[in-house]
């Protein structure tokens, strides 16, 4: 009896076990087959890796090998041949599969690549290849080859991308303007973006053309024309656009903020400094009234004297000045305290013969010493101070 038992489990495990084997030995296989496939790709053998995915997808279909080969032919395609028509076709393939890790990049290259689906392959190519080939910014004979291109090719549906990476790569991606000769730079960079905005106006490389004719006009210091490219970009890019200007918008209104003070100052300042002259008896101060307006000031001088010279030789070059002028700045207006300072005591002498109107001369003298100071930031570009402590 225990011998028949035995034979009838012999017999019957392997019908029983089967499924289960034959299963494990097709995951071996895919898994095989899918390895293989990344071992051609990664040698960049294109048409090997593509007739190795190719075959996952046919032959297994509904795995999970058989969506990545599909999501996987569509980045060769894509990122590897340059050809949109075909990347397309099997991005979509890989969305109607269902929801999965790459949907999201599969959705963003359709949209990217839907403009392209009917150029001559030979152009976007060609396109592409002048792309890749950037070791870096600022590279004078890609940008040469660029524009050959556009010149050669000037009706391409993706002649705004090309002129977008031109203008990007003539203004570069500095911060601000050190020369004065990348103001030329900057000026060529403006046509180009101004022929994106003008003539492709329903290109999604409108609102970026308009931001960054924004930031050029920002490193031109003219600031009342970089805020209109950003309002223009705030209106015409609704939350996209607002991101995109936010922190940039901001600046170019500051910065128009402190023209404006600046010149307003320049026009005040000789106003203040002529009413002096006539709202204030000077002609009745005496030879030792200067001399002792001089003598209270010297009670001033050694302690200015011994902060300037701190202040330079420990500000000098130093590696955490914000613009390098901050010594020459807090010695001009350690100056300018000394010579007040002066000028005060001056008129608190004559107030000794004539009593002066305190109420004119404070709010006077008081917008004066503002005046002159903001106008030392101002020039020395040490305003940036005042930035950090308002934000």
């Amino acid at each position: 009896m225990l011998i028949k038992l035995i034979k009838f489990f012999v017999c019957v495990t392997p019908i029983l076990f089967s499924p289960l084997i034959l299963n494990a030995q097709k995951t071996d296989d895919l898994s095989v087959s899918f390895s293989n496939a990344q071992d051609s790709e990664n040698n960049r053998d294109y048409e090997t890796a593509l007739n190795l995915y190719k075959n996952i997808a046919n032959q297994y279909p509904n795995t999970s090998y058989s969506k990545e080969s599909i999501f996987k032919i569509a980045v060769i395609y894509d990122e590897k041949l340059y050809t949109p028509p075909l990347a397309v076709n099997f991005y979509k393939k890989y969305l109607d599969q269902g929801s999965g890790r790459n949907s999201e990049r599969a959705r963003t290259r359709i949209n990217y690549l839907q403009k392209y689906e009917n150029i001559n392959l030979d152009k976007y190519q060609e396109y592409i290849t002048i792309l890749n080939s950037n070791p870096g910014t600022n590279n004078i004979e890609l940008r040469k080859k660029m524009e050959a291109f556009i010149d050669e090719n000037p009706n391409l549906p993706m002649l705004d991308d090309a002129l977008l990476w031109l203008a990007n790569e003539v203004k570069g991606y500095r911060r601000m303007i050190e020369k004065k000769e990348e103001l030329k730079d900057i000026d060529n960079a403006i046509k180009l973006y101004l022929r994106i905005v003008n003539d492709f106006p329903n290109s999604q490389n409108r609102i970026i053309a308009l931001k960054n004719l924004g930031d050029c006009y920002l490193f031109k210091k003219d600031y009342q024309t970089s805020k209109k490219y950003y309002e223009m970009v705030n209106k015409e890019g609704g939350q996209f656009g607002q991101l995109l200007v936010d922190e940039y918008a901001y600046k170019a209104e500051t910065y128009l903020l402190q023209d404006i003070i600046f010149y307003f100052f320049l026009i005040v300042i000789p106003i203040i400094l002529i009413s002096f002259h006539f709202l204030f008896p000077f002609n009745i101060a005496a030879k030792h009234d200067f001399q002792r307006a001089l003598y209270k000031t010297l009670f001033l001088l050694p302690f200015a004297t011994f902060i300037c010279l701190i202040i330079f030789i420990l500000g000098y070059q130093k590696k955490d000045n914000i613009v390098g002028n901050e010594p020459y700045f807090m010695l001009s207006v350690m100056s300018f305290a000394i010579i007040s300072t002066f000028f005060n005591n001056i008129i608190l002498e004559i107030d000794k013969k004539k009593e002066i109107n305190i109420f004119i001369y404070i709010p006077l003298f008081t917008l004066f010493i503002v005046g002159v100071i903001y106008c030392l930031f101002y020039i020395f570009g040490t305003l940036s101070y005042i930035e950090r402590l308002l934000s």
